[in-house]
């Protein structure tokens, strides 16, 4: 199991200011050396050696965790605007996937602000998932796109795409992985899901206002 982040911002995405890339760019300066410069190879070691952070924009985009399967299956948690973040990655790596489970944890903006732009949804080829225990989950997706909110409603996606509400616990998504979830305390509902694959187990949970 190997979990990413695309994107962890709640409310609304927050890209990096001038000031921000500014103070990056003068925290690089400061650790050059002279010897740093000499050669190609030299200042790529240099960049090589440079903390992750100077290069991370963890922050900026709206929620969106992938979580990846032993087998490649492939699990996404959200779709807010980290999403093309996930789909930046596929095409570099030229990932041929196919098959997508999306989890949904509520139908709150930030959560699904990626939706429309995630071209896997596009690709006739494709096999796309919904997951929810929410039976309004697919009403509440085409109103996510309907006039005046989006020029181009729901079914203009070109994959296969099917709604799978949840009901039953635990949802086995394949011989080694299973799937729970419960409800949390949000504004308009919300769920937490426990994704488990053999002695492996993630929880992702958003949104979740802490109780006396």
């Amino acid at each position: 199991m190997v979990i990413k982040l695309w994107g962890v911002r709640g409310s609304y995405p927050t890209p990096l200011s001038p000031g921000d890339i500014k103070d990056r760019i003068t925290s690089v300066i400061h650790r050059l050396k002279p010897s740093d410069l000499i050669s190609v190879k030299s200042k790529n070691r240099f960049l090589k050696d440079l903390p992750d952070y100077l290069f991370s924009t963890v922050g900026g985009n709206t929620s969106c965790v992938e979580v990846r399967l032993s087998d490649n299956t492939i699990c996404i948690f959200d779709c807010g605007t980290g999403i093309k973040e996930l789909e930046k990655s596929l095409r570099k790596n030229k990932e041929n996937i196919t098959d997508y489970h999306i989890f949904l944890s509520h139908f709150h903006y930030d959560h699904l602000l990626g939706l429309p732009y995630f071209t896997a949804l596009f690709n006739p080829k494709n096999r796309v998932t919904f997951y929810s225990p929410d039976s309004r989950m697919e009403e509440y997706l085409d109103n996510f796109m309907n006039e005046p909110y989006h020029p181009v409603g729901f079914d203009v996606f070109g994959a296969s795409i099917f709604f799978q509400v949840l009901t039953e616990k635990p949802l086995e998504l394949n011989k080694y992985t299973r799937i729970t979830w419960m409800k949390r305390s949000h504004p308009g509902g919300a769920f937490a899901y426990r994704i488990q694959e053999g002695a492996k187990s993630m929880v992702y949970s958003t949104d979740t206002e802490l109780m006396p």
